[in-house]
């Protein structure tokens, strides 16, 4: 079914996927989305909180706004990795959802670095 596609295409691969589901009733499309989109999301939440409370993290409304914006994001994330696997996509297309949290964390590290630099004594003084 996916020999004419074009793998190294990110919106190839995107269009295909959303061609399939238009093909779905949609009973079919809820159902779907409920069982890969909303449970898996309440799954993270509800791991990443019991992972937060056994090391020791206090549960503010900041730490529960995190945990939701990652579950939003870790969510699409896992699928559209196990969907475009499953269809022998490329690399940089398996991935793609994941490149704008790499260049985040990068980012965070060079700051992180740059302030460390910044804050280093100047030297030993006798």
């Amino acid at each position: 079914m996916y020999e004419n596609l074009n793998k190294n295409s990110i919106i190839d691969v995107a269009s295909t996927l959303i061609n399939e589901m238009n093909s779905y009733t949609p009973e079919q499309q809820n159902q779907l989305l409920v069982e890969y989109i909303i449970i898996p999301f309440f799954f993270y939440i509800v791991i990443w909180l019991d992972i937060s409370i056994i090391f020791g993290k206090r549960i503010n409304f900041r730490e529960i706004i995190k945990v939701v914006i990652i579950s939003l994001w870790f969510t699409p994330t896992i699928l559209w990795t196990l969907i475009t696997s499953l269809i022998d996509a490329s690399f940089i297309v398996i991935f793609a959802p994941t490149i704008p949290i790499i260049i985040i964390w990068s980012i965070k590290k060079l700051i992180m670095l740059c302030r460390r630099i910044k804050h280093q004594p100047d030297g030993i003084k006798a």
